[in-house]
């Protein structure tokens, strides 16, 4: 005998017991059941009122004792056809949930998503992994490095190069930096959808602020990168960066 189509149709193991001791017996009484379907009289009366409830199970009064007897065995058919139609009911309220839950997942700030790289490969495909992640058009902020960077000839070939990367996928940047670095940073206002202001206050060193959060890249010594996502901290940062825009100086190409 399949029991399995009997599972599947969502009956628990102790209802398939009742249920196929019920079919052998015929009308019965609960002591009977008990002893057939080997279940504990604690139990026999919640599972045959969940039987009944599902129209698998039917009694009669007998001289005020219950007499429990099996539907017929199609009914477990119009059980199949009520459970279809009780999930095409829960289908249209799990869709209307499901984008109730997905706005209230989009308003909630996500947990810090931190990745760190090591060496100038890591460095670079930290990088590399930021322009993925925007579309033609889009741009993110920096924070320029220190002058020791700019000063380096080593260094400015590299900047060099992720740019010309970034100008693949037509990305566009803007660099804050402070003015003291105004004459090692004339060659980069010159670079196609880039734009560099100047100030006279301290700045965080290289950190780039994109949609989805930052990255804060460390050039001395052993090369490292941190990749923070976290759509506050960009908000945050982007928020610091353009209050300081506003009231930069614009360097001159």
């Amino acid at each position: 005998m399949n029991l399995e189509i009997l599972r599947k149709l969502g009956l628990t193991e102790g209802e398939i017991r009742v249920y196929l001791a019920l079919l052998s017996l015929g009308q019965t009484s609960v002591g009977k059941i008990i002893d057939k379907a080997k279940i504990s009289g604690s139990k026999v009366y919640v599972i045959l009122e969940k039987l009944i409830q599902k129209g698998l199970v039917s009694f009669v009064m007998k001289e005020k004792t219950k007499y429990f007897q099996a539907s017929e065995p199609k009914r477990l058919l119009i059980y199949l056809e009520e459970k279809e139609k009780e999930l095409k009911g829960m289908e249209d309220e799990l869709k209307t949930s499901i984008q109730e839950f997905s706005t209230m997942l989009e308003s909630k700030e996500k947990g810090l998503e931190a990745s760190v790289y090591q060496g100038w490969d890591g460095v670079k495909t930290a990088l590399y992994s930021l322009h993925d992640s925007l579309s033609s058009g889009e741009e993110y902020l920096i924070f320029s490095a220190s002058t020791e960077e700019l000063n380096d000839s080593k260094m400015i070939a590299f900047f060099k190069n992720i740019h010309a990367k970034r100008l693949e996928k037509s990305i566009r940047c803007r660099i804050l930096s402070n003015i003291i670095n105004k004459v090692q940073l004339k060659d980069f206002s010159k670079i196609r959808l880039c734009e560099v202001r100047l100030t006279s206050i301290t700045l965080p060193t290289e950190t780039l602020v994109y949609k989805e959060g930052m990255l804060i890249i460390n050039y001395r010594s052993e090369p490292s990168a941190v990749f923070i996502k976290s759509k506050r901290l960009s908000e945050d940062y982007t928020k610091f960066f353009e209050n300081l825009w506003t009231d930069a100086n614009k360097l001159k190409k």
